[in-house]
């Protein structure tokens, strides 16, 4: 569950628009330049954005111990943990 608070249901469906991109192997960012090439404005966008970043952050920080992460070789959190309709991760449903 994320951290950060409802502000627009609208962020949140660009949040979700933006996972679903990248589940088709799409970066974030270029899951959200899509969107803001389809006509969504850019703020709410860049809210859903911040909402995936952070749900990927956290995913990481809930799933590997600090002990296994080499800070100068960690790449930007990419993981959004799982959402409904995941068929393969069963193992990480809760």
């Amino acid at each position: 569950m994320s951290s950060i608070p409802e502000l627009d249901p609208r962020s949140r469906a660009a949040a979700d628009q933006i996972i679903g991109g990248m589940k088709m192997g799409k970066t974030p960012e270029q899951a959200a330049a899509d969107l803001i090439q389809m006509g969504a404005a850019q703020a709410i966008v860049e809210e859903g954005l911040a909402r995936v970043r952070q749900r990927a952050e956290e995913s990481r920080i809930l799933r590997i111990p600090e002990s296994l992460v080499d800070g100068e070789r960690l790449s930007g959190a990419w993981y959004p943990g799982v959402t409904a309709g995941d068929r393969f991760w069963p193992a990480l449903e809760g």
